[in-house]
């Protein structure tokens, strides 16, 4: 449908209007100018009138109004009004959808834009059964279904929202059999409860949606996605968009305010993903077998953060008592109590990853990788806490494991543990 309106100076509102759905109305070739130009001067007039308390000035206005600028009273329910006012606009609105067909549009528009329930939705329907013929005259039989359906529905979210998972057409594309465009508030909200059933097929083919609405969130909305994706997912089959998560929200063991409204259970996979993850892109230089990423992933359940140290080919792996630096290749392993680490080479860590976070932001700034040689250290380590890669190398560790720290080192137990 093609809207034509005499355009105005648009202000503030225009400015904050064009930000929330202009992008929308572009893309379905309308003349945004012209458009927010009426809005603006109905928003304007209304304010005024709605600080009087005089319903005939009120009736009057909206009688000189022209046929464009009716069809937008839709809109002005977005603002806070009084009960008494709010009755007679609806009134008002009613008039207009006995007149004119093309109100339903409208209505249905205003209602991606303000998420309001009462009383948009109950005009939405009113305007469609007014004329159920003029509406449905260009549909077919699936269409008129769908729609009849879907105003008849009390929860117009929930329902699209379980329509566009059975669907195999696309999100975007489903959800535009009901005037619903991407740019709208409401799609998102269609979006965030679609996430709380979705599986790993439906992330695979709405990527780019999730991507889009990722980067339009609050921290908030992040760990609703995040959450929902973590408990209905294998994180292996959608490591894309695991890493996604990675990358804007860590784990909640090192950025624990992004994740407090994460569930513990959530939390706790994610953590473990990543640390199997870290572990295995680290080892995999090694050898097939990846032997090292064997043995230290039995301990996935103990191991709360891992730092890689790119220059020396080191990884850093701190457990709640001590903090173990395995290398590649050739080279002992060093195990450091978490006190002492802390007091002589966590600052050197702390340090580098400071910088790290600035350079994300400023390519200028130089990054100081940490060198192995400086954490390797065997007057501070634990006793006999230098252990070497030798023949049978893992039952020595797993003895000194055992018999040092009292660490379980039984594979089973282990994995018996973990999934408690």
């Amino acid at each position: 449908m093609k809207y034509e309106f005499v355009p105005s100076q648009l202000q503030e509102w225009n400015i904050h209007f064009e930000k929330e759905i202009g992008t929308g109305l572009k893309s379905r070739n309308l003349d945004l100018s012209k458009y927010l130009g009426n809005l603006e001067q109905l928003h304007k007039a209304f304010k005024e009138l709605a600080h009087r308390d005089e319903k005939e000035l009120f009736q009057r206005w909206v009688k000189q109004l022209d046929r464009r600028k009716r069809l937008l009273l839709p809109f002005l329910l977005e603002d806070e009004l009084h009960p008494e006012w709010q009755e007679e606009l609806v009134h008002q609105i009613k008039e207009q959808i006995a007149r004119e067909h093309r109100t339903f549009r409208f209505i249905i528009d205003a209602f991606y834009q303000i998420c309001q329930l009462d009383p948009l939705w109950e005009l939405a329907r009113l305007s469609y059964v007014k004329h159920i013929k003029k509406q449905e005259r260009r549909m077919d039989e699936a269409g008129r279904v769908r729609w009849r359906e879907y105003l008849l529905n009390q929860n117009p979210i929930g329902y699209l929202s379980s329509a566009v998972l059975q669907e195999g057409t696309g999100f975007t594309t489903y959800l535009q059999n009901f005037y619903l465009s991407e740019y709208t508030p409401f799609y998102k909200a269609v979006f965030y409860e679609a996430v709380k059933e979705a599986k790993e097929p439906f992330y695979h083919k709405e990527e780019a949606v999730f991507r889009s609405v990722f980067f339009q969130a609050t921290n908030q909305e992040h760990q609703h996605l995040a959450n929902h994706f973590i408990r209905n997912c294998d994180l292996d089959l959608v490591s894309s968009l695991a890493t996604l998560l990675y990358d804007q929200l860590n784990t909640y063991r090192q950025k624990p305010l992004l994740w407090q409204f994460v569930g513990q259970n959530e939390k706790d996979k994610f953590a473990q993903w990543i640390l199997r993850r870290e572990l295995k892109n680290f080892f995999a230089g090694v050898n097939q077998e990846h032997e090292r990423y064997q043995y230290w992933e039995k301990f996935i359940g103990k191991l709360k953060h891992v730092v890689v140290l790119n220059g020396d080919r080191t990884i850093l792996m701190y457990f709640s008592d001590v903090v173990v630096m395995e290398v590649l290749g050739s080279g002992a392993v060093y195990v450091y109590s978490i006190a002492t680490f802390d007091q002589y080479f966590q600052p050197k860590i702390d340090e580098m990853n400071s910088q790290k976070e600035k350079a994300k932001t400023n390519p200028w700034t130089h990054v100081r990788e940490v060198r192995r040689s400086e954490l390797m250290d065997k007057n501070r380590i634990v006793h006999e806490g230098w252990l070497t890669h030798n023949g049978g190398w893992q039952n020595k560790f797993d003895n000194w494991l055992r018999s040092q720290l009292g660490w379980e080192v039984n594979r089973y137990v282990l994995l018996q543990k973990e999934t408690k």
